[in-house]
């Protein structure tokens, strides 16, 4: 039987996987999508659905940010309905800013 050359997958025309079947790119998050301040001075930090930090400090948080960046709308939210203090966003903001973008807030 003689072998059928391969042809490179493309994502623009996809990739058929059988019986009918054409493979598509996932698209995940991969950058900060919102916060969760769930008690003064503790906040946690979503990927998609995917909590991927809970920090309690400004320079962490900024740290944490600057390893996934932030996405074009990022939402911030309080625990339960509850009223919340952001400081430590306002903060970890400037940080980020400043490390990321060289830019002073």
């Amino acid at each position: 039987m003689p072998k059928t050359p391969q042809v490179k997958p493309d994502w623009a025309t996809g990739i058929y996987i059988g019986n009918g079947v054409v493979a598509t790119p996932t698209t995940a998050p991969t950058m900060i999508t919102h916060f969760e301040v769930i008690a003064d001075g503790v906040v946690r930090v979503f990927v998609g659905e995917g909590m991927v930090a809970q920090v309690s400090d400004a320079k962490t948080l900024g740290y944490v940010m600057n390893m996934y960046g932030l996405a074009d709308e990022t939402k911030i939210k309080g625990g339960n309905g509850m009223p919340f203090d952001d400081v430590i966003i306002d903060e970890a903001i400037g940080i980020y800013n400043w490390e990321t973008n060289g830019v002073a807030s």
